[in-house]
């Protein structure tokens, strides 16, 4: 019973696509209030007990009231941001059922080999897929390649390998994200001060202190690796070389 009903309620509120709501990783989650009867509306009360308990903040709020008969409770939908490799998992599932392939070919074939990447390593899940989430890993000079990609808005050699409209929304804030951080689809969305000017960048990071930074007011790609896997400082040491010794340098 919980599932639909609250499907019902995401559905009437929802504004934009279940898919945008994946690229961003905006959960949702609904409240119950007033009066109800019987068990129709049990969720309400138990939702809360089921939410993820990651770093999560308000993006939108509306009200549902419910349409089981006999039922008068009123529903809060909050999208809001969760950090959820779920999310990208879903997204995964996505686009290996609607183009028929497997990830990693896809990849390869309209992502990869246009770019003149050749040697990737990707994880893959239980199931044999590659993973949408995580275990990619690929040399900088191609990392670089993706950030160039996204800086040139999807062109690369005079072709337009992803649209361009898509990157502009993708390296746009969607939601406030974790910190100081926004996110856009699948991407971090941040700024930096450097001598007193605001400088807005779009970035990939992944698990260890790998970061593909896309920086346009200074026309930059900045890529940078480490090991830091079970370490605190993957988030601060990058930030630190981002913001104290590349950009100073440039601008």
């Amino acid at each position: 019973m919980v599932r639909p009903l609250l499907a019902q309620a995401h559905v009437a509120c929802m504004r934009g696509s279940v898919t945008k709501r994946l690229l961003s990783s905006t959960a949702s989650k609904a409240h119950g209030s007033a009066s109800w009867q019987g068990r129709a509306c049990e969720f309400a009360q138990r939702l809360p007990l089921l939410e993820d308990r990651a770093t999560s903040l308000l993006l939108v709020s509306c009200t549902h009231k419910c349409s089981v008969q006999g039922c008068t409770a009123t529903f809060l939908l909050r999208f809001q941001y969760t950090y959820s490799s779920g999310s990208t998992e879903l997204l995964g599932a996505i686009l290996h059922k609607a183009s028929g392939q497997r990830l990693d070919a896809l990849a390869r074939t309209v992502l990869f080999e246009p770019l003149g990447i050749g040697e990737v390593e990707w994880m893959h899940n239980a199931d044999g897929n590659a993973a949408a989430s995580w275990g990619l890993r690929l040399r900088p000079r191609d990392m670089a390649k993706l950030g160039q990609l996204v800086l040139a808005h999807g062109l690369w050699q005079g072709r337009q390998i992803v649209p361009r409209d898509y990157l502009d929304e993708a390296t746009a804030p969607q939601i406030q994200g974790a910190g100081a951080y926004f996110y856009g689809y699948q991407m971090w969305v941040g700024r930096s001060l450097v001598h007193q000017r605001e400088i807005d960048w779009a970035a990939g990071f992944g698990l260890g202190g790998q970061r593909v930074f896309v920086i346009p007011a200074v026309d930059l790609v900045v890529v940078l690796t480490a090991g830091l896997y079970t370490s605190p400082l993957q988030g601060t040491l990058t930030s630190d070389i981002l913001n104290d010794v590349v950009l100073p340098a440039v601008h």
